[in-house]
């Protein structure tokens, strides 16, 4: 490892004892209840892990939350950094990505002498992986149209379709898991309250793992929308954002100093940059190419449908809307999302971008279904 990217660590790990958040504890019947979710799936059995072993480890990250996701925002990346090298592309410093619990807040850049830190919100791992998770066990009741030919073409629009509407799931013959409106709705609920009083999900009712291709699917559009958010804020660096004053942010865990300001024309044209880098490794032309090339944007959208979520709950009716809740450094999710469709249709076409326009109508099919009386 570069001697700047040990010093960047090390400045990181300094920053957590300082704000008091370098052993964050679970309650271990989380950790319970994520082991035998996953047992119950089968996923120990398919991927030859001992579950003895799985459960010691699950049992000790419980007791130490601090450091968990710190080896997937590692990988996440790697990914972006090769990404930005396939642009041609060359970061201007050394960066070292890590978990920080932030509240409200996604992700910030605190610039060192050394490089940059990029901080990864502890809780929005666990809102985009909860949301996520009723979305796609949700497919069992969007309706959904496929064309004649019968291929695989999922969109929230009908016109033009030449075959009898149905579920997502039946288009896709994934096996029902009895997923309805009134359950997504109540489960939504759940997390988004949760995540708003609390700052994380410790202690909402988990929803199902989900099982097969649903789960394969799942997992893609999951690593897509966690990735967006750290392409987000490599994107600020190569876009020379990082210039100039900085300022200060409050979290639960206290004001953190040395951050780089917000303005909602740099949003903007992160965002643009970081969906490029999301599709720079894509392969266009293999069988998987297009739906691969999906799962990617829908990655993206399910961070916004989580942020419009927590819009929604933190500030009413405005927050779903186009424009941004007063003294917002961020323009509105709602209308960052339809920027970034905008811009994919018109870069790589449509067909890149109908497995994201079913996220965000599934989104306000909840809120038609009742979810709105909830937040």
């Amino acid at each position: 490892m570069d001697n700047s990217q040990v010093k960047l660590e090390a400045a990181y790990r300094d920053l957590l004892r300082e704000h008091g958040v370098d052993q964050l504890v679970q309650p271990l019947e989380y950790a319970e209840e994520s082991f035998e979710a996953i047992k119950a799936a089968g996923w120990y059995d398919e991927a030859g892990i001992s579950k003895k072993e799985a459960h010691k480890q699950l049992v000790e990250t419980s007791n130490n939350m601090t450091y968990i996701y710190n080896p997937l925002l590692s990988v996440l990346a790697s990914d972006v950094e090769n990404d930005i090298t396939l642009r041609g592309a060359e970061l201007p410093c050394h960066v070292f990505v890590g978990g920080f619990p932030m509240g409200e807040s996604n992700a910030c850049i605190m610039p060192h002498c050394d490089g940059a830190i990029v901080l990864f919100n502890h809780g929005l791992k666990q809102l985009i992986y909860q949301v996520g998770k009723v979305f796609i066990l949700s497919y069992d009741w969007l309706i959904c149209a496929t064309n004649k030919a019968g291929d695989l073409r999922i969109d929230i629009d009908t016109e033009g379709a030449d075959s009898a509407m149905n579920t997502a799931s039946a288009i896709l013959r994934w096996k029902p898991c009895g997923w309805t409106v009134d359950k997504s709705v109540d489960a939504l609920a759940d997390i988004v309250n949760s995540y708003k009083t609390h700052g994380s999900l410790v202690g909402t009712p988990r929803q199902p793992l989900p099982e097969g291709e649903r789960a394969l699917t799942f997992a893609r559009i999951l690593y897509n929308a966690e990735k967006f958010v750290v392409a987000h804020e490599y994107a600020h660096l190569l876009l020379g954002h990082c210039h100039g004053p900085l300022t200060t942010l409050r979290t639960p865990a206290g004001v953190l100093k040395g951050v780089v300001p917000q303005r909602q024309e740099h949003e903007l044209q992160a965002d643009e940059l970081a969906t490029s880098l999301l599709l720079a490794s894509a392969d266009w032309h293999s069988p998987d190419g297009e739906f691969d090339s999906n799962c990617r944007v829908a990655g993206i959208a399910l961070f916004f449908v989580s942020a419009i979520l927590l819009n929604a709950a933190l500030y009413g009716p405005i927050g779903v809307g186009f424009d941004a809740p007063p003294c917002d450094s961020h323009p509105a999710p709602n209308a960052r999302m339809l920027k970034i469709l905008e811009f994919v249709q018109n870069r790589y076409g449509r067909s890149y971008s109908y497995l994201a326009r079913l996220c965000m109508g599934w989104l306000f099919a909840n809120f038609e279904g009742g979810l709105a009386e909830f937040l």
